[in-house]
């Protein structure tokens, strides 16, 4: 449900942390904020010191294609977002998301067998994974790409690992058939994904899919932090709750 001043809260089926993260992310205007003129401070302190929407410098993507290069640019971000009904109702989340846990927060969508980010905040604490909006990385060792493809279809699901290039990056990177049909199974059953040192050494990535009204995949938030500064297990208490409820109130 997209957040208004005028709008309703969300429904019963989501938790006080997501009505909670619908009262905050009532004060933002996604296009108002995109102009400068946004009603929150924090909103404002993210879009000049570019840290929002359009990722790091190397510019915005749209549909992974380069707009503009060689810049960060926000014009881009604010009239893709401005046509896009998803980010418009996603981006004022995900800016309390990111101001709350001060992480790298994304929303990524499924291409193929890949994930595409398209919508990026940075890290206040300088976690730098060479990754910017538009950037695509495979699904099945991604913690985004396992929260989507866990509420898919499990068919669908299948032919799309099948039709992925199944192979190590890391020593701990899920990538044997079996392996992966088990951990989506948990992620569905959780609500969420986690993702360990499977893309990159020493990443941790929490991810919750973004339902349409039919119950079907069709993004995922995540939050990135770096083992680091905090053990998985910790990561996944911390985070799982804020990204699942974020998601959830992003949904619909």
């Amino acid at each position: 449900m997209a957040p208004s001043s005028t709008g309703e809260p969300p429904s019963a089926r989501q938790s006080d942390t997501s009505k909670y993260l619908w009262r905050r992310a009532a004060r933002f205007d996604s296009l108002s904020f995109l102009r400068g003129g946004g009603g929150d401070g924090e909103t404002a302190r993210f879009l000049r010191c570019g840290r929002a929407v359009a990722g790091p410098v190397g510019g915005w993507r749209s549909a992974g294609a380069a707009s503009r290069r060689g810049g960060l640019t926000l014009a881009p971000a604010y009239h893709y977002i401005q046509s896009n009904l998803l980010l418009r109702r996603a981006v004022p989340y995900l800016v309390q998301l990111s101001s709350s846990t001060e992480e790298a927060t994304n929303i990524s969508v499924l291409e193929g067998t890949h994930v595409v980010f398209v919508v990026r905040f940075v890290s206040r604490h300088g976690l730098q994974v060479n990754a910017s909006v538009g950037t695509r990385m495979p699904a099945f060792c991604t913690g985004s790409g396992i929260a989507i493809l866990s509420h898919l279809p499990r068919q669908e699901a299948e032919a799309i690992l099948r039709a992925s290039r199944l192979n190590p990056y890391t020593p701990y990177t899920t990538w044997r058939m079996p392996d992966l049909l088990a951990k989506l199974e948990l992620a569905a059953e959780r609500g969420y994904a986690v993702c360990v040192d499977e893309m990159t050494i020493n990443d941790i990535s929490v991810a919750a899919p973004v339902l349409d009204t039919d119950g079907r995949p069709i993004a995922a938030v995540n939050v990135g932090v770096s083992k680091l500064r905090i053990d998985a297990a910790a990561a996944e208490a911390q985070f799982a709750p804020l990204v699942v409820a974020t998601a959830q109130a992003i949904s619909g």
